[in-house]
């Protein structure tokens, strides 16, 4: 159960990690603030 739940938590933390990674590239490459704030 442990192992299990910890290999889900590191897969999704990567995605989390990959999907910020890409909007931080894609906000620096338009240079267009977020209207989310």
């Amino acid at each position: 159960m442990l192992g299990e739940m910890l290999g889900e938590d590191l897969s999704f933390l990567e995605k989390v990690v990959a999907i910020s990674t890409m909007l931080s590239l894609m906000d620096k490459n338009l240079i267009t603030p977020p209207p989310f704030y």
